[in-house]
């Protein structure tokens, strides 16, 4: 949930961002707009598969962690950006080393068994959805909200970000002391077995399928 909160959250007034504080031309508003909001998933796309792999040699509790105490200042970080392209690079580190729900699924392959893990998965999803749709109205009904006429709090789109941060910093405690590390730190030897795992599922017709479906399905 807090890593949808930390890309939704912003996007009801990144286009105002791109044209009030960093200058951008009308014309071009929303390109600009739609290169900050395509940065975070894209970035987790090409890291998710690596840090997926990486919790499976040193632990999936330490990624996670990883992930929500970048999200938090990540978040918090960006409204805080002089400059766009400044606030782009933000968005893509933040959404590099973000990979709760991945590790989320992870530790609840670990955990579950059978219709257990079918029950497990579909409510984290339901929560991915839930996130994204309470992102979006946080940022949306917070921002223009001034909380102090001094510095960083007298920014009007400063507020909702500072909820997301702190959401972020909440769901980093909660996970460091009830959240369970389900995978022992493996061997060295098993480091090469990422390479084999993508060639496993390309030369699976059923989850090249899926893989489709899922991407297609991300532009929903």
């Amino acid at each position: 949930m807090s890593g949808a909160l930390a890309l939704g959250i912003a996007q009801p007034f990144i286009p105002a961002l791109c044209r009030l504080r960093w200058g951008i031309d009308e014309d071009y508003v929303g390109i600009a707009s739609g290169l900050l909001v395509g940065a975070f998933p894209l970035a987790t796309f090409m890291s998710n598969t690596p840090l997926g792999h990486l919790s499976d040699i040193y632990g999936r509790k330490k990624l996670m962690l990883l992930g929500l105490a970048t999200g938090a200042v990540g978040t918090v970080a960006f409204g805080l950006c002089p400059y766009y392209w400044l606030a782009l690079i933000v968005r893509f580190v933040v959404g590099l080393t973000n990979s709760s729900m991945a590790i989320s699924k992870a530790i609840v392959a670990d955990l579950t068994t059978g219709r257990e893990r079918t029950l497990a998965f579909a409510y984290l999803g339901s929560t991915l959805s839930l996130a994204r749709t309470v992102s979006g109205t946080i940022g949306g009904l917070t921002a223009g909200i001034i909380i102090a006429d001094v510095y960083m709090l007298n920014d009007p789109y400063m507020l909702p970000l500072l909820i997301g941060g702190a959401i972020n910093v909440v769901s980093f405690f909660a996970a460091l002391m009830f959240v369970p590390e389900t995978r022992k730190p493996g061997k060295k030897k098993e480091s090469r077995s990422m390479i084999s795992g993508l060639r496993e599922i390309a030369a699976d017709r059923l989850m090249r399928r899926l893989v489709i479906v899922f991407c297609m399905n991300s532009f929903g």
